[in-house]
């Protein structure tokens, strides 16, 4: 699904942050990769979403080369790529509703089903009861819900994980890991990274070490 291959990548301050990464990703697998402070977790992120360029290496998407994408293939692959940071990213204009229905909405998918996929993802993670609220009055732990319901809905195939359990409480971080289980049975390809001070027990998972941007084999 994801290979990354001998990548090397440098900092806006000319140091490596990414040093000879080699890794691969099967199909509807789930690795997580652990690191402290500056390792290099986002520069994997950012590099396998294509958002960072390699100074040397390459990451291939199934087979192909990212940088070698022209615009079509690339925006068909961001399509199906899910991203989850650390910090949410909401549209505090939009409601909890508009919100988790705006990917489908791009996608051209009609109202009825868009309500359908919306109240299922919502009945998922436990907030139903704010469909219509809007964002400013949701705390840290339901802005991450409504980022979980979004990735529901776009049903990826890859889901890139930027230590988005960075603020979460320890109920919030397992209810995570369910969410994460979920998506890998539904055949979503899953690379997390997180920092090592938080790091826990994950079922079916392959365990990688990233210290000062080398990946530990």
């Amino acid at each position: 699904m994801l290979r990354y291959d001998n990548v090397t990548a440098t900092s806006v301050d000319g140091s490596q942050s990414l040093k000879n990464v080699s890794l691969e990703l099967p199909n509807s697998s789930l690795t997580v990769v652990v690191g402290g402070s500056g390792a290099g977790k986002s520069s994997l992120i950012n590099v396998g979403a294509g958002l960072k360029k390699c100074h040397h290496g390459r990451v291939f998407i199934r087979n192909k080369d990212i940088s070698h994408m022209n615009s079509k293939s690339y925006f068909s692959f961001l399509k199906t790529t899910a991203i989850l940071r650390k910090n949410t990213r909401l549209i505090e204009r939009f409601n909890v509703y508009e919100n988790i229905g705006l990917p489908l909405l791009l996608q051209g998918q009609g109202t009825k089903y868009i309500r359908s996929e919306v109240a299922k993802a919502l009945e998922y993670v436990g907030l139903s009861h704010k469909e219509l609220s809007p964002i400013r009055e949701l705390n840290i732990s339901q802005k991450m819900r409504i980022n979980l319901a979004q990735c529901l809905v776009r049903k990826p195939k890859l889901l890139l994980a930027d230590d988005p359990t960075f603020n979460l409480s320890l109920y919030d971080f397992n209810n995570f890991k369910e969410f994460l289980y979920t998506l890998k049975d539904l055949g979503t390809t899953i690379l997390l990274v997180m920092d090592s001070s938080r790091v826990g027990k994950f079922k079916n998972a392959r365990m990688k070490t990233l210290w000062r941007g080398e990946l530990a084999q």
